[in-house]
């Protein structure tokens, strides 16, 4: 028997709601937008873009 399980970070594998790896991005993203955040507390006149992938996520 072989058993096939998609995974993407994108989180958008037709017909599910959810995908392996999804969660995992999601928090890392999380994670460095909270030491961006920091970084840019200790700067002043800054501006920070953060652009993701998974614009048809979902």
């Amino acid at each position: 028997p072989l058993v096939c399980i998609p995974a993407t970070i994108s989180n958008n594998v037709p017909g599910t709601e959810f995908s392996i790896g999804a969660d995992t991005a999601l928090n890392e993203i999380v994670k460095i937008c909270d030491k961006i955040k920091q970084s840019a507390q200790g700067s002043k006149r800054r501006i920070f873009v953060i652009e993701t992938m998974g614009g048809y996520c979902g």
